[in-house]
């Protein structure tokens, strides 16, 4: 569900690793400290991780990866019954791999770098009469 705590590791990948049954725990382990058990809503998670709240009505990036994982639970649904060693159809396999992977936060920051470097040299040419002129063949 949308909202503040947003979970870079899907709570629908975490149900695998459930400790229990009859509840959605999981034992978390912080170096330092003894493991415990604790609901999967509290791993995985960081507070607006990736996208702060909308205004009224507008879709925020944790609204669409929220929609989205629907569907890729049914995906991961198939892939938790898929027979050890048989075959997985490489378009299922794909789109669950590109899901997660855009989810990092590492990926994310490489874009937001990129992104901002090319901003500043746009600027940076069009605010220089020299390098402008330059480019322009004056």
């Amino acid at each position: 569900m949308a909202g503040k705590r947003q979970h870079y590791v899907p709570r629908l990948l975490q149900r695998g690793f459930l400790a229990e049954a009859d509840g959605e725990r999981t034992w978390l382990h912080r170096a330092g400290g003894p493991a415990r058990l604790v609901g999967i809503k509290d791993v995985g998670t960081e507070d607006w991780f990736y996208s702060r709240k909308g205004a009224p009505g507008e879709l925020t990036l944790d609204d669409a990866i929220t929609a989205f994982e629907e569907d890729l639970g049914k995906d991961v649904a198939i892939l938790r019954t898929t027979p050890p060693g048989t075959p997985v159809e490489p378009g299922l396999a794909a789109r669950i791999a590109v899901h997660l992977v855009i989810r990092t936060a590492h990926l994310r920051q490489t874009i937001e770098h990129g992104t901002d470097g090319i901003t500043d040299e746009i600027e940076s040419l069009f605010t220089d009469p020299t390098r402008l002129g330059a480019m322009m063949g004056t």
